[in-house]
């Protein structure tokens, strides 16, 4: 920390060098960083003599490399106007933070309003994202860094998918919170605190319901009256993340009344998103919430009446602690148990026509799901899984929505995120085979859909309309 001084300066550009005497070529003492700050002792002729407290040195730097204020509450309109330019600014977080600390010295322990805290908490978490791309050439982020590690802004490590993330602890949105923020400000510091991004990878089943349901506690506690339309969609959509999440945990806890509440929520989310408002940046954070609103509504449906004259039967029994097994039994016997740690949703079953299958949806991730397609033949049976893409599991489902009357054919719909599009298709499958025979990416137009698609599936289901990124019901005429 820097002594209680009279004037000080803070480096504004970048590349700045602290000399040991006043000329050019004088001898390099240490490189400065954007945000630093300097002890004034003196000027002359355009050349400021400094001394530096962090590196413990003095030295000189050039006049227009620094700007300089007095330690005290004179300097905090000048202050607050920077901070005011600087906290939307990309590539400047740095520069912002020293003026935010600057701003708190001067303001010597009188209460700092929750737009200093806002900005703060907006620049961390924007330097952080800066730290956590894949590859840059950002030649001042380690510097910045360091500036931001000056001043006590404190980021967590989190290792996921051999790589490490960069997430700020998130000490200045709780400051917003706690300092009764306007609108917009405290969304965006529950939107910051409530990140999934940030979740250590090694936290257990229990810690993760934890955690979200106190995720889900602190969104309903969000009003979004005077809020910017486009940030309260965000604020919807990550109600819908945290609420589909706990669909599964609850489901996976064999509480069957409280998943269905989580899934009621998650649909009820997804509806109050003003797609109009939607921002550009949002739009594939609106297709994964739509994706995950179409797992949560498992909790909601009905099992559906067998085909007339069916004499196939699905059997849930549980295996080991954890496990739910399933077996089928028909015509031909009964099916070799197929057991799993995942979330099977029994309402999900379908059998097909003539008792040629049976298909469930089994959910082993929160946000991702398989369709079990189980069928008899001439030695037994035989049990595939479809995935909703050929990838790592992530965000995405898999469901059948209808077949046709013969039960040779099934309609299947897969969505899975991407980078940077979604995948979406709407397949007509081989039921002996599971070969394509037909594909489209919207369901409009398809002809074994508006043909064979099942009322349930078309009533319920929230895949795109078509083309363009609204999403809804789908349109299909039977």
């Amino acid at each position: 920390m820097l002594p209680a001084v009279l004037l000080v300066a803070i480096v504004v550009e970048p590349n700045v060098m602290l000399r040991a005497s006043p000329q050019d070529h004088a001898v390099r003492v240490a490189p400065l960083q954007r945000g630093d700050w300097l002890e004034v002792r003196g000027e002359r002729a355009g050349v400021v003599a400094v001394y530096d407290h962090a590196r413990e040195r003095p030295g000189y730097v050039r006049a227009h490399h620094v700007r300089t204020y007095p330690l005290d509450a004179t300097a905090l309109p000048a202050l607050d106007a920077v901070i005011t330019f600087l906290k939307d600014s990309p590539g400047q977080e740095a520069l912002g933070m020293g003026y935010v600390a600057l701003y708190l010295k001067a303001s010597a322990g009188a209460p700092v309003s929750a737009e200093i805290w806002d900005a703060l908490g907006g620049m961390a978490d924007r330097l952080a994202r800066r730290a956590s791309v894949k590859r840059t050439t950002d030649v001042t982020l380690a510097g910045d860094l360091d500036v931001a590690a000056r001043y006590g802004v404190r980021f967590v490590s989190v290792e996921a998918e051999g790589r490490t993330q960069l997430c700020y602890d998130g000490e200045a949105h709780r400051k917003t919170l706690a300092a009764r923020a306007a609108p917009n400000a405290r969304v965006r510091a529950v939107l910051a605190l409530t990140r999934e991004q940030c979740l250590p990878p090694n936290m257990t089943a229990t810690q993760q319901q934890t955690w979200n349901d106190w995720r889900a506690e602190v969104l309903s506690n969000m009003d979004t009256v005077d809020v910017t339309p486009w940030l309260a969609n965000r604020l919807w959509l990550r109600r819908v993340e945290v609420h589909s999440a706990r669909v599964f945990a609850l489901a996976r806890g064999n509480n069957v009344v409280a998943a269905a509440a989580a899934a009621e929520e998650t649909l009820n989310a997804l509806a109050r998103v003003q797609r109009a408002e939607l921002a550009d940046e949002d739009k594939q954070a609106l297709d994964g919430a739509s994706m995950r609103a179409s797992l949560a509504r498992m909790a909601l449906e009905t099992p559906t009446a067998k085909p007339a004259g069916s004499n196939m039967e699905v059997v849930f029994t549980a295996g080991e602690p954890g496990q739910t097994c399933v077996q089928v039994r028909g015509r031909n016997g009964a099916s070799p148990s197929q057991c799993t740690y995942a979330v099977v949703w029994p309402a999900s079953v379908q059998v097909l026509p003539q008792d040629r299958g049976v298909t469930l949806v089994v959910q082993p991730l929160a946000g991702w799901s398989e369709l079990w397609l189980a069928r008899p033949d001439d030695t037994g049976w035989k049990w595939d899984v479809l995935v909703p893409a050929a990838s790592s599991p992530g965000v995405g489902y898999v469901e059948m929505a209808g077949v046709s009357p013969d039960g040779k054919h099934l309609l299947v719909v897969r969505e899975a995120l991407g980078t940077p599009d979604v995948r979406r298709d709407f397949q007509q499958l081989n039921v002996e085979t599971l070969k394509v025979e037909h594909l489209a990416h919207e369901a409009a137009g398809f002809r074994p859909f508006r043909m064979w698609s099942s009322a349930r599936w078309r009533q319920g289901a929230l895949v795109s309309m078509g083309s363009g990124n609204t999403r809804g019901h789908t349109p299909l005429a039977p």
